[in-house]
């Protein structure tokens, strides 16, 4: 009976520990991180502009895979600080390391 309970307390505290990490670490919707692409990204990166060939406000950020080299592209750009330029507004590093970690995903 007291490997039961023992048990018990693991499974509970193992439910209690994913959830707790997976409120922690769960990534916005698409359309929030849609937001932060637009407000940081999409001025220079548009079809109109095409800045360095890339047009991101044509991309779909709910089928990431669909397009998987562009955002691979941006990723790295943004996880080396290349993106956004250094004299242009930048996304807080918690809200940029969510979106990246998404696009990773």
């Amino acid at each position: 009976m007291r490997h039961i309970a023992i048990v018990g307390v693991g499974v509970t505290a193992l439910a209690a520990a994913t959830a707790t990490y997976l409120f922690v670490h769960r990534s916005p919707s698409p359309q929030v991180h849609w937001a932060l692409v637009d407000r940081y990204c999409t001025g220079c990166h548009n079809e109109k502009l095409k800045t360095g060939g890339l047009a991101l406000d044509s991309l779909d950020l709910a089928h990431v895979s669909d397009r998987a080299e562009v955002w691979e592209r941006v990723a790295r750009k943004l996880r080396g600080g290349l993106m956004p330029p250094a004299n242009r507004p930048r996304p807080d590093a918690a809200s940029q390391d969510r979106f990246v970690t998404f696009i990773e995903r």
